[in-house]
């Protein structure tokens, strides 16, 4: 059965639908869908939509059919330069007079041309590149001059200004839409209305056409989301003070402006709250300081039980819970969804429902200071406060959003993290119980008794390509873009969050918050039941590292056995024809800059000799950044322990940038967006996303706080390895793309990094044969077990090459990251996960060993003259001791039991290169 009652139906006489408006946004691409039941013969002509520019030339046409000289023939026109593009095929009555799902679309930018019939390629055309700019007269079911009518009827019309895909069309041609949908220009339903239903408000008028009671053979329905349900009992989020800034301040400290949003599903008008700020009741004063209002309200949204209406509660240091309302009174009515809002500005708050505005209401005063009072969603501290029904999407601003924007986006998950969005709390994800807060203030919530429900969500469903996009240009480092919200796909669980702000913040500051609302949820929100004393910060003074315990960290013997089995194994390379018969050589040349601080070689060489089963030094050969004398260091001479120690240095900043960020992060970023834009229903979603499932997460969340970024005058600010390093952002990136531009699934075992020789105390190479093979066999197995299912989902594979394939800088000679055989994508599921489990364990656990020591090695070398070194080296050993310190997903304690079996039985191979306490399931930190 059909949800669509009606369908619009022409006779092909003398009606047409007119729309009312011009497409301003439609220049480089397009997509025109609709179902459609021709009923013209063969041999009639006909144009089932026309769009003239305001010089009354042709921008668009598709005739369905048009009878040629020898046959009849669907022709798809597009484009206003000298002529239009067009492509044709030979059509069959059967091909058009039943319903059938029509797609047109056109990228004048890559010149491409498609006609796609029930979601698959009918036809296509190349060197397609004429715009598509200006069009403003666009007719449905005839030509703009009213002429070439066609018959048939018509359901679910789509304009959009982007070229769709096959998979983004075959996933929503037989869905209902919101009309929030991104890039979505026009969607006229044809369900007893021509009503737009997009912001647009672009509505058709019609001409003689007639509504028909029709069946579609598809069922047309909005699409069910994951929301969360409220009992009205006991249930809430706790999101806490709120995480603070760069500017240490509250997030979710509020009071002059704010916006607060929500979409809303009541079962009962008892209780009613949304948002509340408000201290706990039980919460101790601060010993000399003014007592706690704890009955206030600083500021809240809430539906009023006896009036239905939505209010605004707010507190001012002189008054107390003064409630305002709109001069509007609309009803919120029971089981049924509205959008709430209400902003905050010059001294007035305006309510909003469904995007209407309700009025304003005079605010008596600034609200009251509010950084320590806790954010409360579905309920107050108040008695019978508690929210009964079902939450979704809910926003907070610290800016006044205008009534334009808050229509423009109530109806579609937000694309960007814009500016002033200080809280976003999708409530999507269906599992868990954490309620994260997919901007970057992090204001994640702690779900207490609230469960995961499913309903029709008047919210535009976004695909996973959409969700999941790439920043960046192609051709450069391409990777999840991070100032897009967060997809509830990589939200990271409540173990990898405990763990995270344990290891970063220790047991004080955010940490401290979150355990006192967990001790909070589980004693019924009784402050008493807190310890006295919480346990001690673990990193108020930085833990031994390796080679603070080593009295001969300074000897050539550790210098080998680093290079052996240091953060950036696999480096050494045999050579010939020399006095030596290993080296290790970096090579800077490419960086630009150095700090004027700072020194750094732009080519650093260390060589050994093999003497029996040891290796020896023999030279260390290097060219500093601005001299060009090329200077060769010994065993013995004079420097050779700050040639030593300027080798390290080196290294530290290339392992840093080019191995732990390029090779590993940076590289498994890229598999793992295609894998998620791509990969819903294929059996290797089960192999590959528990080892992959933080990486995204982490990346986007890191690239700041790791590598700074560039502020909006284009100056650079400084994360924790640009601070501590001599390279800028823009440098680090040089090594960074050097190294990705090597990275293929196709060379990736890891015996290309063994030695040829036995050398003794060489544990990287055994551990990571070990973990190769043993990883490898894994993989095999699972394959053979789900060929079948791999197959008949193959089209998800196709997809995931294509996305490699585009967003690569792999170097040409290297060939391209596509996936042609099955073959090929075990070998590709093998490289990732042997690199997010094993090698990033190893270069991450192993980075602190020497890293967390400033007198062994610190980032590039620096000049007694820096007046931040010693900022510098107390930012590099919290950093690095932070980076280790992460390990919430190890696979002897998560991983399946088939890979820690096999990895228990060959133990004595991994260790002590890796101890098994070190393995990680995927890239966590």
């Amino acid at each position: 059965m059909s949800e669509q009652k009606f369908v619009l139906t022409f006779n092909g006489v003398n009606d047409r639908v007119e729309l009312s408006k011009g497409f301003p946004s439609i220049e480089k691409a397009i997509t025109i869908e609709f179902w459609a039941k021709g009923e013209n013969i063969l041999t009639q002509q006909t144009s089932v939509l026309e769009a003239y520019n305001a010089q009354n030339v042709r921008v668009l046409n598709i005739h369905l059919p048009w009878q040629h000289t020898a046959d009849t023939r669907i022709f798809w026109d597009a484009g206003n330069q000298n002529g239009y593009d067009r492509i044709e095929k030979t059509v069959k009555l059967t091909d058009y007079n039943v319903w059938t799902h029509w797609a047109f679309v056109k990228d004048a930018v890559t010149g491409q041309m498609y006609i796609y019939q029930n979601g698959k390629i009918w036809h296509q055309g190349s060197g397609q590149k004429r715009s598509l700019a200006g069009i403003q007269k666009l007719v449905i079911g005839s030509s703009v001059n009213a002429s070439y009518h066609w018959k048939g009827s018509l359901a679910e019309f789509r304009i959009w200004n982007q070229a769709r895909t096959a998979l983004e069309i075959e996933q929503q041609m037989s869905r209902r839409l919101v009309g929030g949908e991104p890039g979505l220009a026009v969607y006229l339903p044809f369900d007893g209305d021509a009503s737009d239903r997009t912001i647009a408000g672009n509505d058709g008028k019609l001409y003689n056409t007639t509504w028909t009671e029709a069946e579609l053979p598809v069922k047309l329905e909005n699409q069910e989301q994951s929301v969360l349900s409220f009992d009205g009992k006991d249930d809430y989020i706790s999101c806490g003070k709120g995480q603070i800034s760069d500017k240490e301040a509250r997030f979710l400290r509020l009071s002059q402006t704010m916006t607060l949003e929500a979409w809303v599903n009541l079962a009962s008008y008892k209780g009613g709250s949304i948002f509340t700020k408000q201290y706990n009741p039980t919460e101790p004063d601060k010993p000399g300081q003014p007592s706690l209002d704890k009955a206030a309200i600083f500021y809240g949204l809430f539906v009023d039980e006896s009036t239905k209406l939505p209010m605004f509660i707010y507190s001012t240091k002189d008054k107390r819970n003064l409630v305002l309302g709109g001069t509007t009174k609309t009803e919120i009515g029971l089981d049924r969804w509205y959008h709430l809002a209400v902003v905050v500005n010059n001294q007035q708050a305006e309510l909003f429902v469904n995007g209407k505005s309700q009025g304003a209401a005079k605010i008596e005063g600034e609200i009251a200071e509010n950084a320590e009072a806790d954010l409360l969603i579905g309920k107050s501290y108040a008695e019978n406060s508690h929210f009964t029904g079902q939450l979704a999407e809910l926003r907070i601003w610290n800016i006044p959003r205008t009534a334009a924007e808050i229509q423009a986006n109530m109806s579609r998950r937000l694309e960007n993290i814009e500016p002033g969005l200080v809280g976003y709390w999708l409530l999507e994800k269906g599992s868990g119980e954490i309620a994260y807060d997919s901007c970057l203030s992090d204001s994640f919530g702690m779900i207490k008794g609230a469960t995961w429900s499913k309903s029709k969500l008047p919210i535009a469903v976004l695909s996973r390509k959409e969700k999941f996009s790439y920043a960046g240009k192609i051709g450069d480092v391409r990777a999840l873009d991070a100032f897009k919200p967060l997809p509830s796909e990589v939200h990271p669980s409540a173990r990898w969050l405990a763990n995270f702000y344990q290891s970063t913040s220790g047991l004080g500051g955010a940490t401290k918050d979150v355990l006192v609302r967990q001790v909070l949820m589980e004693n019924a929100g009784d402050f008493s039941k807190i310890p006295a004393k919480l346990p001690p910060k673990q990193i108020a003074t930085a833990p031994e590292n390796l080679t603070r315990l080593r009295l001969d960290k300074y000897s050539d013997e550790f210098f080998v056995e680093r290079r052996l089995n240091g953060f950036n194994p696999g480096q050494l390379k045999r050579v010939e024809n020399q006095s030596w018969q290993y080296v290790i050589r970096y090579d800077l040349c490419g960086i630009q800059k150095i700090d004027t601080h700072g020194i750094l070689p732009k080519l650093i060489e260390a060589r050994f000799c093999l003497e029996g089963q040891q290796l020896t030094p023999h030279s260390i050969e290097y060219t500093l950044f601005g001299e060009t004398q090329v200077q060769t260091q010994r065993p013995g001479d004079q420097d050779w322990e700050w040639a030593k120690k300027l080798f390290r240095c080196t290294e530290f900043l290339y392992h840093e940038t080019g191995i732990h960020l390029g090779r590993l992060h940076l590289n498994v970023d890229q598999y793992a967006m295609a894998f998620y834009r791509n990969v819903i229903n294929n059996p290797i979603q089960k192999l590959l996303e528990p080892h992959l499932e933080i990486v995204l997460n982490m990346n986007t969340r890191g690239v700041f706080a790791i590598l700074g970024y560039k502020d909006k005058d284009g100056k650079d600010v400084d994360g924790a390895v640009t601070f501590i390093s001599c390279v800028d952002v823009d440098n680090m990136y040089v090594l960074i793309r050097q190294e990705l531009s090597n990275m293929t699934y196709r060379n990736g075992n890891p015996r290309s990094q063994f030695l040829p020789d036995y050398i003794t105390n060489n544990h990287f190479d055994r551990s990571a044969g070990t973990m190769w093979r043993i990883v490898t066999d894994y993989v095999s197995r699972f394959f053979a077990n789900n060929r079948a299912g791999i197959q008949t989902y193959w089209s998800e594979i196709v997809g995931m090459s294509e996305d490699l394939s585009a967003n690569t800088i792999l170097k040409k000679e290297l060939g391209i990251l596509d996936i042609k055989t099955m073959q090929d994508l075990q070998d590709l599921c093998v490289y990732v996960i042997y690199n997010s489990t094993f090698y990033h364990s190893w270069v991450n656990n192993k980075q602190f060993e020497d890293g967390g020591d400033v007198d062994y090695v610190t980032m590039g070398a620096w000049k007694d003259t820096d007046p931040l070194r010693l900022a510098r080296q107390a930012k590099q050993i919290l950093s690095m001791q932070n980076l280790t310190a992460v390990r919430c997903n190890l696979i002897m304690d998560v991983g399946p039991t088939e890979l820690k079996d096999a990895i228990w039985k060959q133990r004595a191979s991994i260790e002590p290169g890796l101890p098994l306490d070190k393995l990680m399931m995927s890239i966590s930190i």
